[in-house]
C-alpha cells in the first residue's frame, strides 16, 4: 500500500470515528426522562459532582444555601437544554416553581409554576427560569428538598 492510500484510508478511519463518538455522546429520550437527580445533572453537564459545589462540607446555613443555588442553577441549565431567556423578549414567558414556605401544619412544599408577571409583580428577572410550564413544575417537585435548602433559612 502506497503512503497516498494509507493517508485517504485512515481519512476515512477518522471520519468514522468521529461519527460514532457522536452517537456515543448523543443524548436521546426527553430531558425529564434523563434528569432525576443530582448526579444526572452533572452527567448531563460533563461535572465532576464530587468538586462542582462551592463547600463540599457546608458548617452553615449560608453555605448549605450557596450549595443550593449552584445546584439548581446547573439544574435549569440541564433542563432548559441550552435555552437562555431574553429579557429584552416580553412576549417570550419563563417560567418559575412556586412554593409555599408558611411552614404550615401540611408542611412547605411545591404548590405550582407561573410566569413572570403573572403570578407576581415583580419586573426583574430570574436566573433560575425554564423555558416551559412544564418543565418548571417538574424542577419544582423534583428538586423540592435543593429549593428548600435555598429558600429557607
Amino acid at each position: 500500500m502506497n503512503t497516498k492510500a494509507i493517508l485517504t484510508r485512515l481519512e476515512a478511519v477518522e471520519s468514522e470515528a468521529q461519527k460514532l463518538r457522536k452517537l456515543l455522546t448523543k443524548k436521546e429520550g426527553f430531558i425529564m426522562d434523563r434528569i432525576k437527580t443530582w448526579d444526572d445533572v452533572c452527567d448531563e453537564l460533563g461535572l465532576d459532582a464530587d468538586t462542582i459545589l462551592p463547600y463540599m462540607v457546608p458548617k452553615s446555613g449560608d453555605e448549605k444555601a450557596i450549595n443550593a443555588f449552584t445546584q439548581l442553577n446547573y439544574i435549569r441549565q440541564a433542563l432548559n437544554e441550552g435555552w437562555t431567556p431574553n429579557w429584552d423578549d416580553e412576549n417570550e414567558y419563563k417560567y418559575l416553581p412556586w412554593f409555599d414556605m408558611r411552614g404550615t401544619t401540611a408542611g412547605s412544599g411545591f404548590s405550582d409554576s407561573c410566569y413572570r408577571f403573572h403570578c407576581n409583580n415583580s419586573n426583574v428577572g430570574s436566573r433560575l427560569c425554564y423555558k416551559s410550564q412544564e418543565l418548571a413544575t417538574y424542577a419544582g417537585k423534583q428538586f423540592e428538598e435543593v429549593y428548600k435548602a435555598m429558600f429557607i433559612l
